[in-house]
């Protein structure tokens, strides 16, 4: 018989749940995509529940995990900072 361990761990802060499952994988599709929308859209959430994450790990780190550039004619863009690798 094989074991396997399975559950979920999430990191808190003394605001709140700091980094989870769910925050991780977005920061992952960012990463991947470059846009905070197409990263919502992977992961079959709203534009609004992405950036209220976004909001809650940048606000409750020292400096922010993610910065954004406001779409318009080439659209907009999102970049990890070198924070999230430190």
């Amino acid at each position: 018989m094989k074991l396997v361990a399975n559950g979920r761990v999430w990191i808190d802060s003394e605001d709140g749940a700091f980094l989870g499952y769910g925050k991780i994988e977005l920061l992952e599709k960012i990463e991947q995509f470059g846009s905070i929308r197409q990263a919502a859209l992977e992961m079959k959430i709203s534009y609004k529940q992405a950036w209220e994450l976004i909001e809650q790990m940048n606000n409750r780190n020292e400096k922010p995990l993610i910065v954004s550039k406001r779409g318009g004619k080439g659209g907009g863009s999102a970049l990890l900072t070198p924070e999230v690798n430190s």
